[in-house]
């Protein structure tokens, strides 16, 4: 609940520059029954009284007092000083959206993209994001420059996150997906912080950068995040500072916190070789390739993979143009880490076997071809290029067709245009093997 309020008194601070008031000042005005003081005063007193203050709040919202209405109805929500009420929260936020619509579809948005407090329509739920997004584009007024930075960061992330649960969305639109992110976290939304840290530390649609990405869940975590203040507090312990990860395990205020700070205070005292090898744990793994389907490999190894499609130069391609060679199909995009960690190993296997016969086939899941181009060129990658949605195998996308569940993934096909190996293990082994074979 600690975290949470923190949370909902960084969002407050910039919609009302007033908020440090001295309170005493603001009772006699809220007593006598304004409105705008009482929503004040509840404000300027809810780190060191929360309970008054939502009395305070309740009494502004029922005079219809926006301000009032959409700080209570975060009360409800993230159960600050109230039990957890999705249903109630959302109540009191359609009443807020026959005063001020746009706050309200933020978070009516939000709770639709999620089905908390109301059916998930996730039709209605993007509509209403895209419009706050699309009216606070430019900032607004002068006045309310703050108020429409937070509320673009806000829609920002919930646009993301429509995303990322689209599954063939968040491989084609990762750089639209990214780029929400990124726009969100800069607005200093606390959530978006947390959620780049974690790009950054994972390498999910960023070059991975685990330092970038512990300092992005220290910020966060000190503005309240509880799932930013997990991931530090157990990085720290696995650097061995105790003190120090303990602390923000603990101010995660949940209980898998409380346990793991627990459960390591006494591992350091009781038994201390096991945090040793405690420490050297990996905090945060990614998807291996053992999680591939094997429905997929059976389908596809030892038939041959029809597809068609078009190069970034505009040139038609088929498993036709490839007959007679070892195809490698490369499944990557140019926002992904690990993708662009494998194009020196790639670029020395075609150096090293192009001549014997092997190709290589890129197929991007970027969205812009004009930036693929670009990155090809820069890189200088030698290989033919497309994008992976302009390409049809069998009604599909060629990636579909595959089962590719995460990226890079490579396909391997013999002379005979035939699937040899999905998702190999050893590709150089693969290749050298399958160019000895006979036409």
């Amino acid at each position: 609940m600690k975290n949470e309020l923190k949370l909902m008194l960084f969002t407050h601070r910039l919609f009302f520059p007033n908020r440090e008031r001295d309170a005493e000042k603001l009772r006699p005005r809220a007593e006598s029954g304004d409105a705008e003081a009482q929503c004040d005063l509840a404000f300027a007193i809810f780190e060191w009284n929360p309970r008054e203050a939502l009395a305070w709040l309740e009494r502004s919202a029922e005079q219809g007092y926006p301000r009032a209405l959409s700080g209570l109805a975060r009360c409800y929500y993230s159960g600050v000083s109230v039990r957890k009420n999705y249903r109630k929260a959302v109540e009191i936020l359609k009443r807020l959206e026959k005063i001020e619509p746009l706050w309200a579809n933020a978070s009516l948005g939000g709770c639709e993209l999620l089905g908390r407090g109301v059916p998930r329509n996730i039709e209605s739920g993007v509509a209403r994001t895209q419009a706050v997004y699309d009216a606070t584009a430019k900032g607004g007024p002068e006045s309310h420059r703050e108020e429409a930075a937070y509320l673009h960061a806000v829609a920002a992330m919930n646009l993301a996150f429509s995303l990322w649960r689209d599954r063939n969305a968040r491989r084609t639109q990762a750089d639209r997906l990214f780029a929400y992110v990124r726009e969100a976290a800069a607005s200093g939304l606390p959530e978006a912080i947390a959620t780049l840290g974690t790009a950054y530390y994972c390498g999910l649609g960023v070059e991975k950068d685990r330092k970038k990405g512990s300092q992005l869940w220290k910020e966060a975590a000190d503005l309240g995040v509880s799932n930013a203040s997990l991931a530090y507090g157990a990085k720290m312990v696995k650097r061995l500072r105790f003190v120090q990860g303990f602390s923000y395990l603990w101010r995660s205020g949940t209980w898998l916190g409380y346990f793991l700070a627990s459960a390591y205070i006494y591992l350091l005292f009781a038994i201390p070789y096991l945090v040793l090898h405690i420490s050297n744990a990996v905090v945060v793994s990614g998807p291996t390739h053992s999680a591939v389907s094997s429905e997929y490999e059976e389908k596809l190894v030892g038939k041959p993979l029809h597809f068609s499609g078009t190069l970034l130069d505009g040139t038609p391609c088929t498993l036709e143009d490839f007959r007679g060679k070892v195809l490698l199909v490369d499944f990557w995009a140019t926002w992904c880490g690990p993708c662009r960690k494998t194009i020196p190993h790639l670029k020395k296997l075609h150096e090293k076997y192009h001549s014997q016969g092997l190709e290589i086939l890129g197929v991007s899941c970027n969205q812009d071809p004009e930036y693929l181009r670009q990155f090809v060129g820069e890189e200088a990658i030698p290989w033919k290029q497309m994008l992976d949605s302009e390409t049809n195998t069998g009604g599909v996308t060629l990636s579909d067709f595959c089962g590719v569940q995460y990226i890079p993934f490579l396909l391997i096909l013999n002379r005979n245009g035939e699937v040899a190996v999905y998702d190999p293990d050893d590709v150089e082994r693969v290749v050298a093997d399958l160019l000895k074979e006979p036409h």
